[in-house]
């Protein structure tokens, strides 16, 4: 399976687009969400998420796209004001969940960037819904999801969608659970997250059957709703082509297949997330030394051995700036790939 970060996954599909969904990063209010703020307005993830969408859906105004702090984990469409937001509470929460279901280091920075790639995709599918006012016979959350995992699936995000079921997967709720929370579940405009992790599942199986496979059990897929996944990839297809018309453009086998990012922009992700860049930049100092300094001080080997330390134990002042303190969020399996990052601007 291709190892890249959710929109750079996207990032080469380039076709000139009149949509007009755009990027608002706003300041976090709390300490917790910085991470995600500033890995977003720094990074291309979700800037190239949303150039992607511009590429195959065609709207008659701009739509922001607002990251903000809600005071609650959420995403959601605001019809009157035409916009979207994502709550950066939103992914503290997705990530607390992957943590505690033994998901972390970059398999969990991926992650949490899937599941919002298709949060936002789901909102996307709201504001076409409204503004255009698509016929939709049942829920409207339903018919966002489809809209959201038709998007991944035409555009090679098969991969996407298939980390992207992790968010139905860690909010699960156990069989007490349900009973006390059945009043809200059972009537709440969402599905369960069993139901929508059954249904996205089943679309992708109807597509790449055998990519899908191993999720099939986790979903509880019968054998007869596995029979007609086929089918009903090729109805959502067809409904949302039917609806949208002009509007939608698929990826086509003649245009290019989007490629994974180079190496060294993994690596770049990665350090975004454990906020290394806030202190250490290219080719100036910020808090601490920049990177091409120490690369060229240090060998491969001793910038291991230095990171390792520092990151465990903080570090003192050797370059003459402020003192680092110790980062023991930073995973044991995260330091090779952070050490080959500063090597890399020797």
């Amino acid at each position: 399976m291709r190892n890249f970060l959710l929109a750079a996954y996207f990032f080469t599909l380039a076709t000139s687009a009149t949509a007009q969904y755009s990027l608002d990063v706003r300041k976090p209010q709390l300490d917790a969400h910085a991470a995600f703020a500033n890995q977003i307005q720094n990074s291309d993830v979700m800037k190239s998420l949303i150039r992607l969408v511009n590429t195959l859906v065609t709207v008659d105004r701009e739509i922001p796209v607002i990251t903000k702090s809600c005071g609650q984990p959420n995403a959601f469409y605001v019809p009157g004001r035409k916009e979207i937001i994502l709550c950066y509470d939103l992914m503290v929460d997705s990530q607390s969940r992957l943590v505690r279901s033994g998901v972390s280091g970059g398999v969990g920075v991926q992650t949490v960037y899937a599941e919002t790639a298709f949060i936002l995709l789901h909102e996307i599918g709201h504001h076409l819904i409204h503004e255009y006012q698509l016929p939709v016979l049942g829920q409207a959350e339903d018919a966002a999801d489809k809209i959201a995992t038709f998007i991944l699936l035409n555009s090679d995000g098969d991969e996407v969608l298939k980390r992207a079921t992790t968010f139905f997967i860690t909010r699960q709720r156990g069989i007490v659970a349900q009973v006390i929370q059945g009043e809200h579940d059972y009537s709440d405009s969402h599905g369960l997250p069993q139901q929508r992790l059954a249904n996205l599942v089943c679309w992708g199986a109807g597509k790449n059957p055998s990519y899908f496979s191993d999720l099939i059990p986790v979903a509880k897929l019968s054998r007869r709703r596995l029979q007609s996944c086929a089918s009903e990839f090729a109805a959502m297809k067809s409904d949302l082509q039917a609806l949208l018309g002009t509007r939608l453009r698929t990826h086509s086998a003649n245009e290019p297949v989007p490629s994974s990012p180079s190496a060294f922009e993994r690596l770049s992700e990665l350090a975004q997330m454990n906020q290394c860049t806030g202190c250490h930049r290219p080719n100036d100092y910020a808090m601490g030394p920049p990177l091409s300094d120490m690369a060229k001080r240090y060998s491969d080997e001793q910038i291991r051995e230095k990171l390792t330390r520092k990151i465990q134990f903080g570090s003192g002042d050797s370059w003459g700036g402020a003192k680092a303190s110790p980062m023991p969020k930073v995973l044991d399996e995260d330091i090779d790939a952070l050490s080959k990052w500063v090597s890399a601007y020797r």
